[in-house]
């Protein structure tokens, strides 16, 4: 028996070959000299017996036509992809039937670690190999007899010693072979980067579309010493290459100057390709709208304006030097009216024939533009995301990155988070995606770029994260078209901060915080056809939610800010919503308690809460039986505080409170300081209807009846 542990060791290999050779010498005899084949990764002057010299040598003129190689029947898809690569690059360079068979039967000795290489039969199939531990990345050869047990750590290991393999017995250059072996790996959906010491933070992919006004930066972290090189081509005829060598911390960037002959991409380690992407472009504007429609400048640059159904959007950082932004917007016709929301921003526009020009010197800042036919039709306005300067170092993020640099980017398939992962969509990116996540903690989604769903079903959630812990969400605009954008549902400790949404039809609730805990959204921007945030509880009780400098613009369905109406649970308390700015609610209500099942809501308060447009129900408390009811039992609204209302436009909607019976009560509500356009509501102005099933409504200290 030969034994050893692999790691592109040449004794182990040569081993493994001379059972080969072997077995080829039974079978087929002598046959003339083949061709020299390549020795990179095995070492040839390893001295030898005349009997393995011989087995060496007959390997080479021999064939591997009457072999088998077994795998298990639990072999994982991956590890299959990587082995039915191997056997494809051996077809092709001339050994045309080795077959592949599955060893299905009870109790087997091959597992889901290894294979079997040789002339296997049934009656032979019990072996004893004695017992190894394999680190990552390693594999190990051990000869029995006609046959050779290959076991592996993992895919990566396998991917090296086939590799290794195909550089022993076919014919040809190293870095072709390599290449072609590549090719066929990554046809079948593996980057060999995915179990080489090599990692590309950026997710490149077939037919993205790239900037061709500036360059693209490639990040990523490598052996030191390892060559980097980013090559563009038209066809198979490289037009640029841009090459690095990494240095001793691993970390190592690329600029990637564009090409617009260029349809292809290539990555390469040390000269071999380790992905290759097809179909690409590159377009002198990732993010523009219709030729004749809205124009914005900042600092006198024209920026890029991001359209849809909703409307125009402009997302922008702060350059180098740069404190604020000189804003100058064009429209097609002549504007007659500009007011720009919320009006706490307090930023007064100058209006000249087709433009309208102001400055902005606090952010983040989200203003809504909005010109004299915004009534008729809302998408004549603007909407402006703008951020402090942005400041991101790929080399600085720990767990697992992956970054969507500039450009337009689709993933066909829903992207489940992992756990200690950081997606990174940058500014100038448009990422079409949906993202889900199940039982997974410390991950983020942030970047200043676009996450745009409308290629996906319209009655799919958007984001949606289940049983997870330490979620971030920064940054970003996230825009669609239907059902709920983004979604807590029994998860804890998640932060949703300076994200902007764009929700265009009904049941695009901005974002539902269903049966979770310590919940905080702040700085953020939601237009939603349906509930800007939504409160929920579908089994499990909803505590801690502090909801603070948002903008809330309602559009016909839902409400601004609800709770409701599932509340399926023991009890919904300590929920803060405070210093926000509802700059639109066309239908539904500003602040709705809407409770159809078992839940008691209590200790929710209502604080310094700035309210523009608002020409449906003011403040809706009701509870009931309702289309989404599942209990038998209702529950109850308590110890609720607002306080600080401001109330500006023409009209000051009403306010309800609606109890179910006299054990399902609102009670003990704290109404404090409401005003209309400056000026403070009295008692008798505040258009307050209350049924008999309620109990301790207070304004300014007097109860209402």
């Amino acid at each position: 028996m030969i034994q050893g542990m692999l790691k592109g060791s040449g004794k182990r290999l040569l081993a493994f070959f001379m059972v080969l050779l072997l077995l080829a010498l039974t079978a087929c005899g002598e046959k003339e000299p083949a061709a020299e084949a390549p020795t990179d990764g095995i070492d040839p002057t390893v001295s030898q017996t005349p009997t393995e010299a011989l087995f060496w040598d007959g390997l080479l003129r021999g064939t591997l036509n009457d072999f088998q190689v077994v795998r298990s029947d639990t072999m994982k898809t991956d590890e299959l992809k990587i082995l039915l690569s191997f056997l494809e690059v051996v077809r092709l360079r001339g050994y045309t039937d080795i077959k592949l068979v599955t060893d299905y039967v009870k109790d087997s000795p091959v597992t889901d670690s290894e294979i079997i290489i040789g002339k296997t039969k049934r009656e032979e199939s019990v072996y004893t190999i004695d017992p190894i531990t394999l680190e990552k990345g390693e594999y190990d050869i051990q000869i029995l007899e006609n046959r050779m047990i290959f076991r592996y750590a993992d895919a990566g290991g396998l991917m090296e010693g086939l590799e290794q393999i195909l550089l022993r017995v076919l014919e040809g250059d190293a870095i072709t072979l390599k290449n072609l072996y590549a090719e066929k790996l990554f046809n079948r959906g593996i980057e060999r980067f995915e179990f080489l010491d090599f990692r590309i933070y950026n997710q490149f992919m077939d037919k993205m579309c790239l900037p061709a006004n500036s360059s693209t930066l490639c990040y990523g972290v490598a052996s030191p010493g390892k060559k980097i090189s980013i090559d563009l081509y038209q066809g198979e005829t490289v037009l640029k290459s841009a090459e690095t060598e990494v240095g001793a911390s691993g970390a190592w960037s690329l600029s990637v100057e564009p090409d617009l002959k260029a349809d292809n991409l290539a990555v390469k380690v040390d000269g071999i390709v380790v992905a290759r992407y097809r179909e690409i472009v590159f377009a002198e504007r990732i993010i523009s709208a219709p030729a004749n429609s809205f124009k914005v400048f900042l600092n006198g640059e024209e920026a890029d304006v991001y359209h849809n159904e909703a409307g125009y959007h402009v997302i922008a950082s702060l350059k180098e030097g740069e404190s604020a932004m000189n804003v100058r917007i064009q429209r097609p016709s002549t504007i007659e009216e500009c007011e720009i929301r919320p009006a706490s921003a307090g930023i007064k526009p100058e209006v000249s024939g087709r433009t309208v020009s102001f400055q902005v010197t606090s952010f983040p800042c989200k203003l809504s533009v909005e010109f004299e036919d915004f009534y008729k039709d809302s998408t004549d306005s603007v909407q402006l995301f703008l951020h402090t300067r942005e400041e991101f170092d790929p080399h600085t993020v720990e767990g697992t990155l992956l970054y969507y640099g500039p450009g337009e980017y689709w993933l066909d398939k829903t992207m489940d988070i992992p756990s200690n992962t950081t997606i990174y969509v940058a500014e100038g990116a448009i990422l079409h995606a949906r993202f889900t996540a199940t039982g997974a903690n410390d991950f983020t989604i942030c970047g200043r770029g676009i996450i745009d769903t409308f290629s996906f079903a319209v009655e799919t959630r958007m984001m949606e994260f289940k049983g997870c812990s330490n979620i971030l969400l920064k940054d970003y605009f996230l825009t669609g078209p239907r059902k709920w954008m983004t979604v807590f549902t029994e998860s804890k400790n998640c932060v949703m901060d300076n994200v902007s949404v764009v929700g265009t039809r009904i049941n695009s609730d901005g974002v539902d915080i269903v049966g979770s805990e310590n919940v905080t959204i702040e700085n953020c921007f939601f237009r939603t056809n349906d509930d800007c945030i939504a409160i929920k509880a579908m089994g499990t009780n909803v505590k801690t939610v502090r909801v603070r400098n948002c903008v809330f613009w309602n559009h016909e369905y839902g409400n601004a800010i609800e709770i409701g109406y599932e509340t399926r649970a023991q009890s919904i308390s300590d929920i803060l919503f405070e210093e926000n700015d509802i700059i639109h609610v066309v239908k539904g209500a500003c602040m709705s308690i809407h409770l159809g099942d078992r839940a008691v809501v209590s200790e929710v308060t209502y604080r310094n809460i700035r309210i523009e447009d608002a020409t449906g129900k003011l403040i809706e408390f009701f509870i009931k039986e309702t289309q989404y009811t599942q209990d038998k039992e209702r529950g109850e609204i308590l110890r609720i505080t607002i306080d600080n209302i401001q109330v500006l436009g023409d009209v000051f909607g009403r306010i309800i409170f609606q109890g179910f019976d006299e054990t399902h009560m609102i009670a003990s509500v704290s109404i404090s300081n409401i005003s209309f356009n400056g000026r403070d509501v009295t008692a008798d102005r505040l258009n307050a209807v209350l049924n008999s099933y309620t109990q301790n409504i207070t304004y300014n200290g007097k109860e209402l009846s």
